[in-house]
């Protein structure tokens, strides 16, 4: 099978919204490298992250590790499948955080820390989890038990989707909140430079 544009574009935009959040990305960061504003750059540098990130999860989790959620059949009927599936996970953990790292250190470069620690809250809420279901056109799960690593995560080992959602808001809020400083820390700065 030959990759071919209308297999691009049916993963992009008819089994993913993937698609859109490619061309939303790439509008938040013209508006990042055009803009000179930090009232358009730092939000923009946020929304860059935050669909760098999802499409990233959406294409390499959905669609590389789990084969288009495919591997649960195959793992049934193939016990040995586990371990290569394990692999793959761990491979694509690896990716991941080497990806996360990067795409903080360049919007940290682009923007301010602050917005870059913005994102990484924004993420570490489970925003980011939660935005991956839409966008991968999947249903929201009733039990989140792979949160570990979020806040209420680390106190429960499955959480309700409810639970999550507050979590998400909340971090979102505290990203918010730290996008809104380093707007006014740049203001500031601006008042009392020669």
């Amino acid at each position: 099978m030959t990759l071919s544009a209308s297999i691009i574009l049916d993963l992009l935009f008819r089994r993913t919204l993937a698609g859109y959040g490619i061309l939303l990305g790439l509008a938040a960061l013209a508006v990042l490298l055009a803009a000179r504003s930090p009232s358009l750059r730092f939000p923009a540098a946020l929304v860059f992250w935050i669909m760098a990130w999802t499409v990233a999860d959406v294409l390499g989790y959905a669609y590389v590790v789990r084969t288009n959620e495919t591997s649960g059949a195959i793992i049934a009927a193939n016990p040995g499948m586990l371990a290569h599936y394990q692999v793959s996970l761990n491979a694509y953990r690896i990716i991941q955080v080497t990806f996360q790292i990067v795409l903080t250190l360049a919007v940290v470069f682009a923007a301010s820390w602050r917005v870059g620690l913005a994102a990484l809250v924004f993420w570490w809420g489970g925003a980011c989890d939660v935005l991956y279901f839409p966008f991968a056109r999947r249903a929201i799960p009733g039990a989140w038990d792979w949160l570990g690593w979020t806040p209420a995560g680390m106190a429960m080992s499955e959480l309700s989707f409810p639970l999550v959602a507050a979590q998400a808001l909340a971090g979102t809020a505290v990203a918010v909140l730290l996008l809104g400083q380093a707007l006014i820390r740049d203001v500031n700065r601006r008042k009392h430079s020669p």
